[in-house]
């Protein structure tokens, strides 16, 4: 420290510039004090002229003040003069002194008190609770008796409880005969007259200078001192003024602090500037040193550059306080570290072109020379290279020292050695660098060297092991299986590789006792001088192991949630749809009643919303089959293309509702294939359905082409189905996600289309799921196109189509007509009313008579009172006291008791569980068949007419 301020003071007074700058900065403080002097003058007389300018405006306001009192009371005197001396020779009436009062309170709102006086001085009488002092009295008797001629005066008087109060006093004259009227007067308008005038640099007060010089408002200090200066210093006198010849006067005076802050300001501020200017100057010395320090360095170095420009060395030249700058450096340079000698000075610190892993060797080498002054010291480490990064150098340091024999610099000759330490590194890196733990042992087992890896995974440094036995690292449980092994390569004479840890497991051990199972490599290597040594690398596999257990563990888990989350879908399903099947039952019905044309309305509204919830719960429940692979394909031949107008059919009125023209270009018919028409025509209503949602107003095209006659290896054509809308389109950021589960392209909340997001999802699967590929390609605003490729194999013909009803409203007349359960009995278990009016009116029409049942338990004693009469049995799954599935077995094994197996009734499960599983339970409990809530009529009427028409109808019905 002390050194670099003895080069500081060197560097400002070595030239004749220097001691200039020095001299200017002196003479610009000796100024800005004076201007400060004059600025903090200039303000004080400004105080004063804004007092004496306000002062005079004061006493101008208080003069007129007591002017219009004592011209109020001299026409107050007058106006009651009779009375006046009728009340002063104690005559009149109350009403007199009444009078008067009240003119006095109007006239006067700061009056304390009045009296009338006679002719001696005294007062006879005044108002309420009147009291005059005797300093009072003595002034209203040199008024009214001495002095008879002089007018009102004003006189100031401070009372036993310390209030203080100005009088005025009119004499009145009747011949030799006098009477007088004498006021009293607070001062409070006064001190809110001193108080405006006031400001935060002045404050006027009210003296009374015949009471010591006793202050009267609003000023609470002794006045006397500022009335005996007249020094314009802060808290004195700065204008003193009477009022109208009285004892009152006005006095102005600055507030303590004024002056002292604000040429607090002021010299804070020039004392600011001051300072800023004196370090410009400083910087603009200092600059003007460095160039000529420069100058002559250029100088100086013009030889040394001539010399080392051509040789390998280069040299440096720097300072060692207070950091190793950098003064000169060869132009070679470039050849070292790719920069330039110029980019090198311009970094200053010769630390910033060492590299940082080495910078801490340098400074300790440097410090130990210097302590033990040495003349030089040598060192290898690595200097930043612009292209390559860290880069060998070989550094011979020149220790300068000054007379005294301090060190005061450095001169470096650094030379290249990248090329020997790159051939050096390359041949360890190999086993340093290995991802697994490698040591190399002596025949006897002692260690030679160990790699990066080895050191990480046993948490030993290369020096503690270097030499120890490597059984040091192997557990005392595997030792003797590692010794065996490395006999045998030792004996084979390294032409064998054996690996331990694949069949039985080895254990290693780490510094810290902590034990891994590892795999262990054993190999054997000649070195040079033909001896022979072990290379043992050791891969630790304990990660692996867990990593298995935990997916071992995992996939249990997954399994477990994949169970759990398609129970919790059949759940929400059952519960979701025993109310809607009401619903819809109950809008079935009430279809078939007398309806006025708005009453239908809100029918068809009903129908609508029920099949909207029905379609979300079905594609809901087709994903969870989808995704936990439940669903397989029912191959049977069919007409491609029939299947795709039929499904264009069933969506025509969608397509009206939404003006949209629905197009088919293709072949009509011939198009016979096999594989899943239902999943087929499932794959069309999603795809065509949601481009009609996307294109009101316009229209949906949907084409189907052949790909040729090749076929694949089974033997099967691809067909391709299009799909093309002109519709809104789809967002480029969107189509990546379009398939994904509950995904839409607008997902923002004012989106103008429904849906859940799963019928593209389901789409793809089912795709999928026949081996084929979906595509897409949209443009915002102008459309999309869907393109769904799917192999078929060919075939020659169809089978007989069976007959299937087109609509089930003119089926359901015809059966009402005909009643074919007519006479028969049907047992109904079905807990929730609402649903068992629903079936019992679908019953009722084809003309069955039922019996009702609330839940497992009634159903029971139901049949086995009338099992003979009951042509079939409605089950509902899910009811409480007793399920459908436990009375469905009972009866069962009933029948199978009493020899009726073979003759068993009909059992229909009704149940709102659709699951595939659910379907199979009924099955394996032993019902018949299967109808899904919410029923659909036509497939109830279907189940039920078939099973009824398998019994004999009985004989009789109770």
């Amino acid at each position: 420290m002390k050194k670099l301020a003895e080069s500081v003071i060197k560097s400002l007074v070595r030239s004749p510039l220097t001691i200039l700058v020095w001299l200017f900065i002196l003479g610009l403080g000796v100024m800005s004090y004076l201007f400060t002097e004059h600025l903090i003058f200039e303000q004080k007389e400004r105080v004063k002229i804004d007092t004496e300018v306000s002062a005079k405006g004061l006493v101008k306001v208080v003069n007129h003040y007591l002017s219009y009192h004592r011209l109020m009371l001299e026409s107050l005197a007058e106006h009651h003069r009779d009375r006046l001396f009728t009340l002063a020779s104690k005559g009149g009436y109350p009403f007199d002194l009444e009078a008067i009062s009240s003119e006095i309170d109007q006239l006067f709102p700061d009056a304390v008190q009045f009296a009338i006086i006679n002719h001696q001085g005294e007062s006879v009488i005044g108002s309420s609770g009147l009291h005059i002092g005797k300093s009072c009295q003595l002034d209203i008797e040199h008024h009214v008796v001495k002095n008879n001629i002089l007018p009102a005066q004003i006189k100031v008087h401070q009372q036993k409880d310390g209030k203080v109060h100005y009088d005025m006093v009119h004499v009145l004259h009747m011949g030799h005969d006098r009477a007088a009227i004498f006021i009293s007067f607070s001062l409070t308008p006064f001190r809110h007259l001193m108080e405006g005038f006031s400001n935060s640099e002045i404050e006027f007060s009210l003296v009374n200078r015949d009471s010591v010089f006793h202050w009267l408002v609003p000023i609470k200090r002794d006045v006397k001192p500022l009335l005996q200066t007249e020094e314009l210093v802060e808290g004195d006198l700065l204008l003193e003024l009477d009022l109208l010849g009285s004892g009152l006067r006005v006095i102005g005076s600055v507030k303590p602090g004024v002056f002292a802050d604000y040429a607090l300001k002021v010299r804070l501020i020039v004392a600011t500037i001051f300072i800023i200017l004196v370090i410009l100057l400083s910087l603009l010395l200092r600059y003007l040193n460095k160039a000529e320090r420069a100058r002559k360095m250029i100088e100086e170095n013009s030889v040394q550059d001539a010399l080392f420009n051509a040789g390998p060395t280069v040299l440096f030249k720097t300072s060692l306080y207070p950091v190793r700058r950098i003064q000169y450096v060869s132009p070679n340079i470039s050849q070292l570290i790719g920069r330039s000698s110029q980019q090198v000075l311009a970094l200053i610190d010769y630390d910033k072109i060492v590299f940082e892993g080495d910078l801490s060797l340098v400074e300790v080498s440097l410090e130990t020379a210097l302590e033990k002054r040495l003349a030089e010291t040598t060192l290898e480490y690595r200097l930043n290279h612009v292209e390559t990064g860290a880069y060998w150098v070989s550094d011979v340091t020149h220790i300068l020292y000054d007379d005294s024999g301090e060190a005061v610099g450095l001169q470096s000759y650094v030379t290249s050695i990248n090329a020997q330490k790159s051939v050096e590194q390359g041949a360890l890196a190999l086993i340093d660098d290995a991802p697994d733990a490698m040591a190399v042992t002596d025949k006897e087992g002692a260690i030679i060297r160990i790699n990066n890896a080895f050191e990480a995974l046993f948490e030993y440094r290369r020096e503690e092991l270097v030499g120890h036995s490597i059984e040091i690292c192997i557990d005392e449980s595997s030792r003797e299986l590692f010794q065996t092994f490395n006999a045998v390569v030792m004996m084979e004479n390294a032409h064998s590789k054996i690996v331990l840890g694949q069949d039985a497991p080895v254990l290693a051990i780490t510094k810290s006792a902590k034990t891994l199972q590892v795999e262990v490599s054993l190999s054997g290597i000649h070195a040079v001088t033909g001896e022979l040594s072990m290379v043992h690398t050791i891969r630790d596999v304990s990660m692996q192991l867990r990593i298995k257990e935990q997916m071992l563990i995992a996939q249990e888990n997954a399994e477990k949630l994949a169970k759990a989350r398609s129970r919790f879908v059949a759940t929400m399903s059952h519960e979701i749809r025993t109310p809607l099947n009401g619903i819809l039952g109950m809008s079935h019905l009430l279809a078939a009643t007398s309806l006025t044309k708005t009453q239908q309305g809100y029918l068809d509204a009903i129908e609508y919303s029920g099949q909207a919830l029905l379609t979300i719960i079905n594609g809901i429940l087709d994903f969870a089959k989808l995704d936990e692979g439940a669903v397989s394909l029912k191959l049977s031949p069919f007409d491609l293309a029939q299947t795709i107008q039929d499904s264009l059919k069933m969506l025509s009125t969608q397509a009206d509702d939404r003006c949209v023209r629905l197009h088919y270009d293709g072949p009509e018919t011939g198009c016979l294939v096999m594989g899943d028409a239902g999943k087929v025509q499932q794959i069309l209503i999603n795809l065509v359905g949601n481009a009609i949602k996307f294109s009101h107003g316009t229209r949906v095209e949907v084409i189907l082409k052949a790909l040729g006659q090749a076929t694949d290896e089974a033997g099967r054509a691809s067909y391709v189905i299009e799909v093309e809308d002109f519709g809104v389109g789809i967002d480029p950021k969107s189509i990546e996600t379009l398939f994904d589960s509950f995904t839409q392209a607008d997902e923002s909340s004012t989106r103008s289309h429904g849906g859940t997001g799963l019928g593209l999802a389901i789409t793809k699967q089912l795709v999928a799921l026949m081996e084929g590929e979906v595509t897409v390609t949209s443009a915002r605003g102008k459309g999309s196109v869907f393109r769904v490729e799917l192999p078929f194999k060919r075939v020659n013909n169809l089978p007989e189509a069976l007959p299937f009803p087109q609509s089930s409203q003119p089926q359901l007349m015809a059966l009402e007509e005909v009643r074919p359960l007519k006479h028969q009995v049907v047992l109904l278990v079905e807990d929730n009313e609402i649903n068992q009016k629903v079936i019992v009116a679908f019953l009722e029409r084809l003309g069955a008579q039922v019996d009702v049942a609330v839940n497992g338990v009634e159903g029971l004693s139901f049949w086995h009172t009338n099992m003979s009469k009951y042509s079939l049995v409605l089950m509902d799954c899910e009811m409480p006291v007793m399920d459908g599935y436990e009375a469905t077995v009972i009866i069962r094994r009933e029948e199978q008791v009493i020899g009726l197996a073979q003759d068993k009734t009909p059992i229909i499960a009704l149940t709102a569980n659709a699951m595939h599983e659910d379907k199979q339970r009924c099955y394996d409990v032993g019902m018949s068949d299967f109808i899904s809530k919410p029923i659909i009529v036509d497939e109830f009427n279907r189940v039920v007419l078939y099973w009824a028409n398998q019994q004999k109808a009985p004989s009789s019905v109770d």
